[in-house]
């Protein structure tokens, strides 16, 4: 059983005049910081692997520059 699930929300960033900033395409990047416990693919599905914590991390690229955040997982039996 997974916690907690991500999603990706479709919103968009404005820049401080207003412009929005624009991922650039195919430049979002996912890693599990304990693979062991659980992996996250590059479409951003995650896959239990075995009981205990984890942290999926996002990267995006965009025009304004690197976006990160990330999300502790806990999977359970």
């Amino acid at each position: 059983m997974i916690e907690d699930k991500i999603e990706i929300i479709k919103q968009i960033l404005l820049d401080i005049n207003g412009n929005p900033i624009l991922p650039l395409p195919g430049n979002i990047s996912w890693v599990s910081t304990n693979p062991a416990i659980g992996t996250i693919a590059m479409t951003g599905l995650f896959t239990a692997i075995a009981r205990g914590k984890t942290t999926i991390e996002a990267t995006i690229q965009t025009n304004a520059g690197p976006f990160k955040a990330k999300r502790d997982v806990t999977v359970r039996p």
